[in-house]
């Protein structure tokens, strides 16, 4: 009973500092031009853009998922903590949201802090190697400077060896431990 009132206190001065904040940096917005704003808005891309975004962090999650090496029974929580990371990097600075999703799939799975941060970085590695392998596809098709050609090749190299590491090495550990069995 005292753990709910608490929690129930915070979550009611969390909403009241929030309105305050919000009607802090609202007093000097002009009321009819939100308004005529909000009217003249078109939903169908707006609806379009939230699937696409819903969709962006279920393959996400999902691929965090097989990352980290886990069932299927534990996707919802993986859905969970990758949204609120994404929503946690909108409002934060420094992409606060993954220590935010690191946290939260370790208090869901109720897991120490190692595997979800582990896979969380093998996650961001991966998505630095689609976007350095996008970026030298582009390289080949545009010219572009030759400091920017060698620094993309040196990324590219250098992301492609942390990935294979962090493949590979795992599996030689498990193979030199079966083999001192």
């Amino acid at each position: 009973m005292q753990l709910e009132i608490k929690r129930l206190a915070l979550v009611l001065g969390g909403i009241a500092l929030s309105l305050v904040f919000l009607l802090i940096s609202l007093r000097q917005v002009d009321v009819a031009s939100i308004k005529m704003a909000f009217f003249s808005l078109q939903y169908f891309p707006l609806i379009g853009c939230a699937a696409f975004l819903a969709a962006g962090v279920l393959i996400r999650s999902v691929r965090w998922r097989m990352l980290a090496g886990q069932s299927r029974q534990n996707q919802l929580h993986f859905y969970r903590a990758t949204t609120l990371g994404v929503f946690a990097n909108l409002i934060f600075p420094i992409r606060a949201g993954e220590i935010v999703r690191v946290y939260t799939l370790a208090k869901l799975t109720g897991s120490s802090y190692t595997v979800p941060l582990a896979s969380a970085l093998l996650d961001r590695l991966t998505d630095l190697f689609v976007l350095l392998l996008s970026a030298v596809i582009v390289y080949w098709f545009s010219p572009m400077t030759e400091l920017l050609g060698s620094w993309m090749s040196f990324l590219f190299i250098g992301t492609s060896a942390t990935l294979l590491i962090v493949i590979v090495y795992p599996k030689l550990s498990d193979n030199k431990t079966q083999q001192q069995k």
